[in-house]
């Protein structure tokens, strides 16, 4: 299982292993102010515990608390509290933990805290952050049976749960040891809100509530409504006495206190050369020597992790100060042999010297020469340039100048001049001829103390270099972000808290955007949150912004970014959802108003043809809706305001024309209409609509004979005789008609 942790585990001996089960992260950290308290009447003391967060988001057991909300849960063991053993706790949302001898609901752990002992029945027996918190707003409780460590430890984590009152989060935590000690860790507890920021509405402490020993004093608050200064910091609950007030139990009770009578020894101490096993660790005492060279650091030696530096070694000339005098490359007789000077220096007598225009200031460490060095070493300069700047005339001060009132000049090509001198230094140049011509820039001669070989190729010698061994570091370089004093003015200073790794994270702070979260720093595993735990100014980093405002969801007040918070939202990712917003005829309850409701049947479908009532013309004719084809049925079936344009009985005879009714505005025209007698055959009407009209209709056929149900003459003919009519004349009558 990987969990993200502050702090990590120290060894412990095999003769206190035992002892220590459960306890081995309690250790105060290094310059550190112990806070402790107690006891209570049980026995109960609180006193500083090494703060270690363990993550739970990603890797513990959620239990989805909503406001004022509390559940059971099971411990691995049985944990001794008060005296009495427990294998259930209850956890409460608003930072609180009851203990229960048996599974099963009981009343919410309160809303409003008060200081203890705390005699409500809904009050906790362990206040981590006793305060009205809102898990349903955001965040989650969390809990984890962790083995992962030699401490076998139950933890309950709130975390990014806001105050109910504010928007801010907090998150802290509670770690059960089997061996009964009780730790509270405390991440984050600003809501952004002074008046609950820290503690500051929050009661911070232990009861026994269930066991009803809370009214007999067995009850101890850490603090109630004040801000503690809480953040990154954790506090131990035991029965264990610090006589020595050091935030260390002692081992005797399950602490880390090798020596509880001295507060300069614990876990985790820095060793002092005071005879004493600062850090209850025999292996790394102060008399032990780590590289092997023959001496310590209580001994004397100035780098036990290199055994190239002892005093008891020789000088050599390596860069390094290998007989831990002080002085690198160097003893009391000046240069050892092999070290040079630098480029614009001269060596006289294990001594570099060099002429400089800083008007009788020498470099750190060096001293003004003498006139009697000079006269010597005159010559030497020829073809050297200055050491630093450019002078004003053309005189050498050295350190007998005042008392001789003699001086030294150049020839005049040499002076003032960034090119190297033709010749040294000479007596009686042209231009200094006593004290009075002194000039604060002119040229003074200096001594260099030690060494004056370059090893690192930086340009500077090591003397003066603050580290020879480094080309990244000399006199007035830039500084960057790597730990090291880059411009030698004594400290790291990229940043300006030193280059330093507060939060141990391993990332500097001139890098890390938040150096008291070891939980931030670049490249960090983002959560959805707050914080910008990357250092990408991005905390949105994946995470779904449903409105793009850079705030991921799980922050975001209001998701869909429409100015109705998500609390009162009913369709808190559309925007087009929100309380007062315009209905549309789309099903929804646009307005949050509780219900559906563009039209007064509230956006139904009753009819089941696929159009809400809103848009139906007529929700209990499924054949009738928008964009429906028209049907022939009299109805106004694609809701166009009337029904098709052949629909409709004008002449009142029962057909319409998309029927077959070949003429609406006629009664005795239908597909109904007979067209067999004199009169129908001879209206000039398509009686029955049939495509035929009068003698073109078949039914007419034959009209005027015998008028029988045939219209013919009832021969095969169709009439009486062999030419189809009555007559040589064709009809009836020599007339040729009838």
């Amino acid at each position: 299982m990987s969990m993200f942790r502050y702090g990590s585990l120290p060894s412990v001996c095999p003769s206190v292993a035992a002892a220590l089960l459960g306890f081995a992260l309690l250790m105060v950290p290094v310059g550190s102010q112990a806070q402790s308290g107690g006891p209570d009447s049980f026995g109960y003391s609180y006193s500083a515990a090494l703060f270690d967060w363990v993550e739970l988001a990603l890797t513990g057991n959620p239990l989805f608390l909503a406001d004022d909300d509390e559940v059971n849960v099971a411990l691995p063991w049985s944990f001794s509290f008060y005296g009495a053993s427990y294998s259930v706790i209850t956890v409460g949302s608003n930072g609180g933990v009851r203990f229960r001898t048996s599974p099963g609901s009981i009343a919410t752990i309160g809303t409003g805290n008060t200081c203890l002992p705390a005699t409500s029945s809904s009050a906790p027996d362990l206040a981590v952050l006793w305060d009205d918190l809102n898990p349903s707003a955001g965040g989650d409780v969390y809990w984890l049976h962790d083995t992962s460590t030699p401490s076998d430890r139950f933890i309950v984590s709130w975390e990014g749960v806001p105050h109910f009152s504010t928007t801010g989060v907090a998150s802290f935590q509670v770690h059960l040891f089997a061996s009964g000690l009780i730790q509270y860790h405390w991440l984050d507890t600003d809501f952004g809100d002074s008046g609950h920021d820290h503690g500051s509405s929050a009661t911070i402490g232990i009861q026994d509530r269930t066991g009803g020993g809370h009214n007999s004093g067995y009850h101890l608050q850490y603090s109630c409504n004040i801000s503690a200064g809480l953040e990154g910091t954790a506090t131990l609950f035991s029965q264990c006495v610090d006589f020595d007030s050091d935030g260390v139990a002692d081992v005797a009770c399950g602490g880390t206190d090798c020596d509880d009578t001295e507060p300069a020894v614990f876990t985790g101490a820095i060793e002092l050369c005071d005879g004493l096993d600062n850090d209850c660790d025999p292996s790394t005492d102060e008399n032990a020597d780590s590289d092997g060279d023959g001496a310590s650091l209580c001994g004397g030696d100035c780098d036990d992790s290199n055994p190239f530096r002892s005093p008891l070694l020789v000088e050599v000339c390596n860069g390094l100060d290998t007989d831990c005098d002080g002085v690198i490359d160097a003893d009391s007789g000046g240069l050892v042999a092999g070290c040079g000077c630098d480029a614009n220096e001269v060596e006289f007598a294990g001594t570099c010297y060099y002429v400089d225009g800083t008007g009788g200031v020498c470099q750190l460490g060096d001293a003004m020469a003498p006139q009697s060095i000079l006269d010597d070493i005159a010559p030497l300069f020829a073809g050297l340039t200055y050491k630093t700047t450019l002078s004003d005339n053309c005189c050498v001060l050295h350190a007998d100048q005042l008392s001789e009132g003699q001086d030294w000049g150049m020839d005049g090509p040499d002076c003032n001049s960034a090119v190297p001198f033709v010749t040294g230094p000479i007596l009686g140049g042209n231009f200094c001829t006593d004290q009075f011509n002194f000039n604060p820039n002119q040229l003074t001669l200096c001594a260099g103390g030690g060494n004056g070989s370059d090893l690192d190729g930086d340009g500077e010698g090591s003397y003066t270099d603050c580290d020879d061994g480094d080309p990244q570091n000399f006199n007035g370089n830039a500084e960057i972000c790597d730990g090291q004093d880059n411009d030698c003015n004594g400290i790291a200073d990229a940043d300006p808290a030193g280059e330093v790794d507060s939060d141990l994270d391993t990332v500097l702070s001139c890098e890390d955007c938040d150096d008291s979260d070891s939980s931030v720093f670049p490249a960090a595993p983002e959560s959805c949150d707050a914080v910008d735990s990357d250092c990408d100014t991005d905390l949105v980093d994946g995470f779904t912004d449903t409105d793009g405002d850079d705030e991921p969801d799980c922050i975001d007040a209001d998701d869909d970014g429409d100015g109705d918070p998500d609390l009162t939202d009913c369709g808190a990712l559309d925007p087009s959802i929100y309380a007062g917003a315009p209905e549309f005829c789309d099903g929804l309850d646009t307005d949050c108003d509780g219900a559906a409701d563009a039209d007064a049947l509230g956006e139904v479908d009753t009819d089941g043809d696929g159009a809400l009532s809103c848009a139906d013309c007529d929700d209990s004719e499924p054949n009738s809706f928008p964009g429906a084809s028209e049907l022939c049925d009299g109805l106004d079936n694609d809701c166009s305001g009337a029904p098709g344009a052949l629909e409709g009985d004008a002449d009142g005879d029962g057909w319409q024309p998309c029927d077959g009714d070949c003429d609406d505005n006629n009664g005795a025209v239908s597909p109904d209409g007979v067209e067999d007698s004199s009169s129908s055959c001879s209206d000039g009407l398509d009686n029955d609509c049939d495509g035929g009209t009068d003698s073109a209709d078949g039914d007419c056929a034959g009209v005027g004979d015998d008028d029988d149900s045939t219209g013919d003459d009832d021969d095969t003919s169709g009439d009486d005789d062999a030419r189809g009519d009555d007559d040589r004349a064709g009809d009836d009558d020599t007339s040729g008609d009838d």
